[in-house]
This record gives structure tokens, C-alpha cells and sequence, in this order.
């Protein structure tokens, strides 16, 4: 994907048009910053907002995607963001004010008469969070920001396999949440069955926690249990130990076989090859995942670039961006292996 045109900070500002309180001021309207600014939106929102009581959550999943951008788009992001966080005014903040006095005269008048020059320039009444989420063996992108932010360095949180008791929340709750979005409708599980699934994914190694990847193929089994349901017009309200083969392993270990079903026979055997021979490493009886750049995965599957893309979707391989922009792709998960 080309990066030419939208900034990250255009991004950001489009992202602030689902917000429930967006809707921008008349008079903030007319003044047109010299680029694309966080500080000046924001404005825009709070200036029809002055009397709510709100807190400003940026929520920025897979951090390490910013990364992938140019430099100067990852640097002005980060120093906007710094603005808001640390209550900073932009150093072009007044020439962004001058330049739409030139060119609307009578603006001038009615900032004074609003306070608005003031209210433009004085911080935020409230405090910003900023929450990210970042792969593991990306982390080390953090020290790129460090002087920008040094709070991202120190108050980071290690996400490891979930504890038995999470693990059941997140099996369960998703199941019985309503949207018309959904194709099936609310469910719930027998206790046995979420007993039996866990026991099988701490087996082994011995340990107490689950990994997500694992939990979610058995999530994903029963999903698509349910919506072949659906289709035949046959309704499900509990999941019971008889929807699941006797043997739990074969819902890993058909994961892939049942995936490729998903496609057409005329591409499965490509599926094969690209997975089979280019995305895992034999050697001497040890097996590792291996990693593919987008050119020669999409070379492999025989210039079919959708077919990768589609690949992806099914979450039986990853895609990765590199800090120079370029994509990698592997299996999403060494349990996929055998």
C-alpha cells in the first residue's frame, strides 16, 4: 500500500468523525491549519463540548503497523500526539490563526469577541490516555519514540496465556452478547464443555494457562458449527459435548485441512506448496516456521496476490509489516506445525 497521501495524522482525524460528540464549530471552521492537525480537531470537538465532562481515550491497536509508514509521517504523529498528552500548544498553532485572518479579515474580530484565541491556545481541561497494543517481537520499535513519550517504555504489560478462569470468560461472554451484526444469535455452553476443552489445551506441556491461538480455533469450530447451522435453518442455544468430535484434537488438527477445504480445487494444491514446502523449515527432524516476503509468497502462489490476501483472513498465516513498509508472512502459530 502506497502511504503518499494520508498521514497517519489523517487517519486520526477521519477516526474522530465516529465519535459521538463530533460536530464541529461554525466559527473553528474557517481556520484552516497550516497541515493536518490532532490539536485543532480537537479544538473543533471540545469547542461545542465546553460544558461535558469527558475523558479522551486514544486507542491504538497493533502499534507496529505505525512503523511501517515514512519517517516524517511516524514523527509528526508522534510529536501531535506528545502535544495533546502533554498539553503543548503546536509551534504553528499561531501562524495556522494568522493565516485565516488574512484570509477571512472579519475573523479576526469574532476570535477576539469569542475568546477563542485564548481558548485555542490554552490546554486541555482534561487528561488524555493513550492505550496501544504491540506485538512482542516488535517491542523494541518503543525506543524509536522514547523521547517523544517515555511513558510508553515504562508502563508496558506483558500479555501472556491466559489463566483457567479467563480463559472460560472468553469463551463464554462473547457467546452472549446481542448484535444484529452477528449471523447467530446468543448461546451458551454446557459446563463440561468448557471443562473438557480446557483440560485438553493445558495437557500439554503441563502448565495452568491456555494460549488464545489454540482457544480461538476451538471458538472458531463452534462458530462455524453454529452458522452451518443457521444456513439449514436450525437453531443452537447450547453448545453441549456432543457438537465437538470425541477426540478435541482433531479440532487443531483439522484446522488446516478444513481450511483449505474453504477453497476452491483448483487452488488448494498452491495452498499446499506455499504453506507445506516455503513456510516451514525441516531440518533433521526439527521443524520451525519460517518466513516469506510478500514478493516471493506471491510468486509461489503463482502471482495470485487476492489468494494471499484471503489466506490471511482465515488466520492460518500471519501477516507482518516490517519497519521499512515491506510484508512477511508465516503460520500463525507453532501448534499448526505438525
Amino acid at each position: 500500500k502506497s502511504f503518499s497521501t494520508e498521514t497517519l495524522v489523517d487517519k486520526f482525524i477521519v477516526a474522530f468523525k465516529d465519535v459521538p460528540q463530533y460536530k464541529k464549530s461554525d466559527l473553528l471552521e474557517e481556520l484552516l491549519p497550516i497541515k493536518p492537525s490532532l490539536w485543532i480537531e480537537i479544538k473543533k470537538i471540545l469547542y461545542n463540548n465546553r460544558k461535558s465532562h469527558f475523558t479522551l481515550l486514544f486507542f491504538i491497536d497493533q502499534l507496529e503497523e505505525v512503523f511501517s509508514y515514512p519517517e516524517d509521517f511516524i514523527i509528526d504523529f508522534f510529536i501531535q500526539l506528545s502535544e495533546l498528552f502533554y498539553g503543548v500548544p503546536p509551534k504553528d498553532l499561531k501562524d495556522s490563526i494568522e493565516r485565516a485572518s488574512i484570509l477571512h479579515p472579519k475573523l479576526e474580530k469574532k476570535f477576539r469577541e469569542a475568546n477563542v484565541l485564548d481558548f485555542l491556545l490554552e490546554p486541555f481541561p482534561f487528561d488524555f490516555k493513550i492505550i496501544t497494543t504491540i506485538r512482542s517481537d516488535q517491542v523494541d520499535q518503543l525506543d524509536r519514540i522514547k523521547k517523544y513519550f517515555p511513558e510508553f517504555v515504562r508502563n508496558t504489560y506483558m500479555l501472556s496465556a491466559l489463566e483457567r478462569e479467563n480463559a472460560k470468560d472468553a469463551i463464554r461472554k462473547p457467546a452472549k452478547i446481542e448484535d444484529p451484526l452477528f449471523l447467530t444469535e446468543t448461546f451458551d455452553y454446557e459446563d463440561k464443555v468448557i471443562e473438557d476443552i480446557l483440560d485438553f489445551l493445558t495437557q500439554y506441556p503441563k502448565n495452568t494457562r491456555v494460549e488464545a491461538f489454540e482457544l480461538q480455533l476451538f471458538c472458531q469450530y463452534i462458530e462455524k458449527l453454529l452458522i452451518d447451522r443457521v444456513n439449514n435453518k436450525l437453531r443452537t442455544k447450547i453448545i453441549t459435548r456432543n457438537d465437538l468430535p470425541e477426540d478435541l484434537g482433531n479440532v487443531i488438527h483439522n484446522f488446516y485441512e478444513n481450511t483449505i477445504e474453504e477453497f476452491g480445487v483448483s487452488v488448494r494444491e498452491k495452498i499446499r506448496i506455499f504453506v507445506e514446502d516455503n513456510l516451514i523449515h525441516n531440518e533433521q527432524g526439527k521443524r520451525r516456521r519460517i518466513s516469506l516476503d510478500q514478493a516471493l509468497a506471491i510468486d509461489v502462489l503463482e502471482g495470485e496476490k487476492e489468494l494471499l490476501n484471503k489466506l490471511v483472513k482465515t488466520r492460518l498465516i500471519s501477516e507482518i509489516k516490517t519497519s521499512t513498509g515491506a510484508c512477511i508472512y508465516e503460520l500463525s502459530h507453532d501448534v499448526l506445525i505438525e
